[in-house]
């Protein structure tokens, strides 16, 4: 199964903050703006309306989240 990730770009994750079908959250994410907001993770590639919506970026795989946090 591809997973779709996405970081918060405003505030950090909670209900009605993200769309409710994650798969996986990750709290400790700091996004491209140095924010500690998290990322969450779904089984679909969400809209381009949802992804405005909530104010997601989309990361495009898993290692480019841990490669993120790890300054690299």
């Amino acid at each position: 199964m591809k997973i779709h990730w996405y970081e918060l770009l405003f505030r950090g994750i909670s209900p009605g903050c993200m769309p409710r079908d994650s798969i996986a959250v990750e709290h400790a994410h700091t996004n491209y703006r140095g924010f500690e907001f998290g990322a969450v993770a779904y089984s679909r590639k969400l809209t381009d309306a949802e992804i405005s919506r909530y104010e997601l970026k989309g990361i495009e795989t898993v290692r480019e989240l841990y490669d993120f946090e790890r300054g690299k």
